[in-house]
């Protein structure tokens, strides 16, 4: 039998999402044939500017080859990600702050409003990196990674979402304070092209190295062209959040959970099957239902 003792935000958000992936991830611990594109990027782009962070662009050229050896990324990914490190200035952060730990544990007691912490919930996961300021030691700030395709720019709409976004409060009540600073990597989506395969035939490499060579330059000139398009690092004000509200929300949705768990109903989301890592598992003919 499951217990709910202990639940990270990823499984419920997933929850929220798509009962069904839920049940497929957690429940019967299906493993997907093949890990979805978005999904490999982010993590391969967390562990490489991680490395950049503790040790400069040599640990993340390290990290990177190393990803390239073992297989995590393909050819094209490898070429984009070192465009990536190529491009990348870690300044808007380390010119404040240094790092006090990364992939930081955490694991916060859940407490319904105007009572005392309920034992048998813990909220738990691991944070990206925990900040501390170079003027000011008492100071300190969570750093959370996100890779996206989307606009990044101005208060674009994946802004608006982050703002309301129920994991940066308990990534900051994990940590004890109120400061949040999102670092957002747009991984660019461009092919290797015509005019790639002539750059490198008229250098003399006409291969598909040569090719993947002069689509990485190509990358980076893009990125170096408007990089405010490509890499953001912003702080995210939680503006006044009441953890209270945050901790019903969280009850609430272990409530939903343990409903489902009880009468093994795992609707599928009605819409975002073609992202769905499991989609394999899912028969066309299935017909979709809305989410609990």
């Amino acid at each position: 039998m499951e217990i709910f003792h202990r639940f990270s935000y990823s499984q419920l958000s997933k929850f929220m999402n798509c009962p069904r992936q839920y049940r497929y991830s957690y429940v019967d611990r299906r493993v997907p044939v093949k890990r979805s594109d978005a999904l490999t990027f982010g993590s391969a782009a967390h562990d490489v500017l991680e490395g950049y962070l503790l040790g400069g662009k040599v640990r993340a050229l390290e990290v990177l080859i190393d990803l390239g050896e073992r297989g995590a990324v393909d050819s094209l990914m490898f070429a984009q990600l070192g465009a990536l490190v190529r491009t990348y200035d870690p300044s808007p952060i380390t010119n404040d702050w240094v790092v006090e730990g990364t992939e930081v544990p955490f694991e916060i007691k859940v407490r319904p409003p105007g009572r005392r912490a309920l034992r048998s919930l813990r909220m738990v996961g691991y944070i990206d990196a925990v900040l501390v300021h170079k003027a000011n030691p008492k100071r300190r700030a969570v750093l959370e990674r996100k890779t996206t395709t989307h606009d990044i720019e101005g208060f674009s709409s994946w802004w608006q979402r982050k703002a309301i976004e129920p994991q940066a409060p308990v990534y900051c009540e994990a940590v004890g304070t109120d400061e949040i600073i999102y670092e957002v990597i747009k991984r660019p989506l461009l092919r290797v092209s015509a005019t790639d395969r002539k750059v490198a035939r008229e250098a003399g490499d006409d291969t598909a190295e040569g090719h993947l060579d002069a689509y990485e330059n190509r990358v980076v000139e893009t990125i170096d062209a408007n990089r405010p398009a490509w890499h953001q690092v912003r702080p995210v004000p939680l503006m006044n959040f009441d953890f209270d509200v945050l901790h019903q929300q969280l009850i609430a949705w272990v409530t939903e959970l343990r409903r489902a768990k009880r009468v093994s109903t795992w609707p599928m989301a009605p819409t975002g099957c073609s992202f769905c890592d499991y989609l394999s598992l899912i028969h066309i003919s299935e017909p979709t239902r809305p989410r609990l």
